[in-house]
């Protein structure tokens, strides 16, 4: 039995979904069968693998049915833990927690709060209500034993409350979750805010070929994948170790970022809470490779390699909380900015990509204003074009901008 998180990378490897949709799935997975059954101790309180993972990219591009779809499957074939996937309410979660459930293939009841939550939409999963963000962020946080006072329930006592959480999003539809109140009442930082990380080849899946005439092949099965998975969940329970080298690694990262804390102060509390991700991560990462609850040095590297990856799509997304069509604008075309090599984008590329949502005269009001303020340079480079085609590249004070507005 080899890494289920490389397994289940291999056995994807011909899907269309981007790896890195697939790769925090993988972790997703793995996490949701740890449940409350192993834990680091951080200062005064026990800190549980499990996450909120969210998958954000454009409605149908990018395939976030798939790595959702999967691991959904695999986590019901597991059976450790319990698994909602369809349209429900945040009330709803909480009874079910604290309920005991049937494991439909074994017949044995699933007992305690720990609970996967997965959709490819967030939007649709949770009908809504004032509460939700208040109550996710809150049941986020392990608790042995938990009361929770539901109207027209009464109060509702959860053992082991445990959740974790794998969906997606596209841009419209997240904020009607991940709102103003989500960015700064700390839903966001609980959130690991996955983006795509490229666009893979076209694959119908219509027979055992692609288009283009090379064999679908696959080295590990979807039933290795849940023997793998369930191996994890069987490792006797307790709590999890680091090496002395993985703890000296994890300590000086962790006193650099709270020194980076302290002198520009994040007020979406990512860079307040990216330590935990990084324990949770470090952790899930061990029992996928290992089985053993000894933490070593490589996991804690990968983990802060990985959770420091996604932080520019925290960037882009808290600054864009407006809700003006300039501030959605705003948001698309820094993003354009960020994540491009030279820190700079034409108006012919990014029209070419959003000329569905963002017109022509709000980006040259856009671009206009943002000049002036020194945000961007303008370099005409072709002027022939109609409209002529400019070179819009973000300054130093431009920067230093955008990292002051995430703060705000």
């Amino acid at each position: 039995m080899g890494n289920f998180i490389d397994d289940f990378m291999s056995y994807t490897a011909n899907a269309e979904s981007p790896s890195s949709y697939f790769r925090w799935a993988a972790y997703s997975c793995v996490s949701a069968v740890m449940r409350d059954n192993f834990y680091v101790t951080q200062e005064l309180k026990k800190i549980m693998p499990n996450m909120y993972v969210l998958l954000h990219g454009d409605s149908g591009q990018h395939r976030k049915g798939a790595p959702t779809g999967l691991a959904t499957e695999l986590i019901r074939q597991v059976g450790n833990t319990k698994v909602i996937s369809g349209r429900s309410s945040i009330q709803a979660v909480m009874k079910c927690m604290a309920e005991p459930e049937q494991n439909r293939a074994t017949g044995k009841p699933i007992l305690g709060g720990s609970i996967f939550l997965c959709a490819d939409e967030l939007s649709s999963f949770f009908v809504n209500d004032p509460a939700l963000i208040p109550m996710l962020t809150d049941i986020y946080d392990y608790k042995a034993l938990a009361d929770h006072r539901l109207v027209g329930s009464g109060t509702i006592w959860i053992k082991n409350r445990c959740v974790s959480l794998l969906m997606g999003s596209n841009e419209a539809m997240l904020r009607e979750v991940y709102s103003n109140l989500a960015i700064h009442g700390g839903l966001l930082a609980r959130t690991f805010f996955v983006k795509p990380d490229e666009a893979r080849k076209p694959n119908s899946a219509f027979g055992k070929k692609r288009y283009d005439g090379t064999e679908l092949s696959q080295d590990i099965s979807e039933a290795e994948l849940v023997t793998s998975l369930k191996a994890i969940s069987e490792v006797e329970r307790g709590e999890m170790f680091p090496t002395e080298k993985a703890w000296r690694e994890y300590d000086l990262w962790y006193k650099s970022i709270r020194e980076r804390v302290f002198k520009s102060p994040d007020k979406t509390g990512v860079l307040s809470r990216i330590h935990t991700g990084v324990i949770k991560l470090s952790m899930v990462l061990c029992l996928a490779e290992s089985l053993d609850r000894e933490i070593s040095l490589h996991h804690v590297q990968e983990a802060i390699d990985r959770c420091l990856d996604l932080l520019p799509n925290y960037e882009v997304y808290a600054i864009s909380g407006g809700d003006s069509s300039i501030s959605s604008a705003g948001a698309k075309f820094l993003s354009e900015l960020l994540n491009s090599s030279d820190l700079s984008v034409t108006n012919k590329e990014f029209l070419r990509k959003h000329w569905m949502d963002v017109p022509l005269k709000v980006l040259n009001d856009l671009t206009t204003t943002l000049e002036a303020a020194g945000i961007i340079k303008a370099e005409i480079v072709d002027s022939m074009a109609i409209p002529p085609n400019v070179k819009y590249t973000l300054t130093k004070t431009g920067l230093e901008k955008v990292k002051q507005r995430r703060e705000k």
